[in-house]
């Protein structure tokens, strides 16, 4: 991952860490064979918790790849399981949800998603 930090900076690039998450049966597959095209990644660590999964994944990309302001995003080619910075299974205690707000909130955001498109 190192050699990828040092040619993205060489380049004028800027290394930002973005997360995935999923299951643990895809996590395996993720350590061994890296990312497929069309993975989703979230720059914000709780919308990979949200949407993705418990098994998170912390992965180095250029800064120029993250669309701005996007609250997901995927990848169009394989991502190599060498710029996995970190992997991380969370455990949750809920005390209580609002799940009308939380529903409401998520179709404004697809909403503007759409919008943007």
């Amino acid at each position: 991952m190192s050699g990828y930090v040092d040619e993205l900076c060489a380049a004028g690039g800027t290394p930002i860490i973005c997360y995935h998450g999923t299951n643990a049966r895809a996590a395996r597959k993720i350590i061994k064979n890296g990312f497929l095209a069309d993975t989703w990644f979230a720059p914000n660590l709780a919308d990979a918790l949200g949407f993705g999964g418990r098994h998170v994944f912390s992965v180095v990309f250029d800064e120029r790849l993250v669309p701005p302001k996007a609250w997901q995003w995927r990848i169009t080619s394989h991502w190599p399981p060498e710029r996995i910075v970190e992997y991380s299974v969370f455990h949750k205690e809920r005390k209580f949800k609002r799940r009308r707000l939380g529903d409401k909130i998520f179709k404004a955001a697809l909403a503007a998603v759409a919008e943007a498109a």
